[in-house]
């Protein structure tokens, strides 16, 4: 009994046992060349049923969008080659790590 409270007293009575809260990866992010109206296509994967940021950081504008079921998404956004677009994921009230993808 008192080997089972030494080993276990740290998570019984401190904090020690707390799983830390992984991070939420970067959607994946492919960006297509501009169109003629000067449009980009940004689409990949992210989780299923999250808000996806778009943002186009040298123009200072960024879209919202939302995954579907499978976490597929397609969003457009008005960028020119060498433009950095940055791309996150919001599950629920937790926003993932940033991907920064250039324009080409």
């Amino acid at each position: 009994m008192a080997l089972w409270v030494a080993v276990t007293g740290t998570c019984v009575f401190g904090e020690g046992c707390a799983a830390p809260t992984l991070p939420i990866p970067p959607p994946t992010a492919l960006v297509s060349s501009p169109d003629a109206s000067g449009f980009v296509t940004v689409s990949g994967m992210a989780s299923a049923d999250a808000y996806i940021f778009v943002l186009d950081e040298e123009r200072q504008a960024g879209i919202i969008g939302h995954a579907d079921l499978t976490g597929n998404y397609s969003l457009r956004i008005q960028a020119a080659i060498g433009e950095t677009i940055t791309v996150w994921q919001m599950i629920g009230s937790q926003a993932g790590e940033q991907a920064h993808v250039m324009v080409r």
